[in-house]
């Protein structure tokens, strides 16, 4: 087995999110909302070499920790290390419905074609790369917000 260690980043979830990933053995952080902080709060909560951001919504591969170690593995050999970074091709989202999976077909083939990948994809470095470009900005984009009063 794969040594993998889980962080959480909450961002005020009003839900029992924080209850069930403590109870799947995962370390829970708190932060503010927002994506690019979220990521970039837990990956300095993370103490591993190689970093993999996951969506709560998206899942991993079948089979991902020997997939990403193996991949990390050989592309560090032919590069150095501020170099490796990537991301899984397909994107699983586990809400149900015939849409998401002509989104997930679209992601695919998007991947395939132009290789950018979309945030949700579990995109995953070493460490030495997420530091070298500067980590994830801190940029309100396509943030789910909430109606005031």
């Amino acid at each position: 087995g794969t040594n993998v260690e889980v962080v959480v980043v909450d961002g005020g979830s009003r839900d029992d999110t924080v209850r069930r990933a403590r109870r799947a053995g995962a370390r829970v952080v708190s932060a503010e909302r927002g994506r690019g902080l979220q990521q970039d709060v837990g990956s300095k909560a993370a103490s591993g070499d190689l970093i993999l951001f996951l969506h709560a919504d998206s899942e991993l591969p079948e089979g991902y920790d020997a997939l990403l170690h193996d991949t990390v593995r050989k592309a560090s050999r032919e590069r150095q290390r501020s170099e490796v970074w990537g991301a899984f091709a397909e994107l699983r989202i586990r809400s149900k419905g015939p849409l998401l999976r002509v989104v997930e077909f679209g992601v695919k083939q998007r991947t395939k074609l132009l290789h950018k990948p979309y945030g949700d994809q579990c995109l995953f470095f070493h460490r030495d790369a997420y530091e070298s470009c500067g980590g994830f900005k801190r940029v309100p984009f396509m943030e789910v917000r909430r109606p005031r009063r």
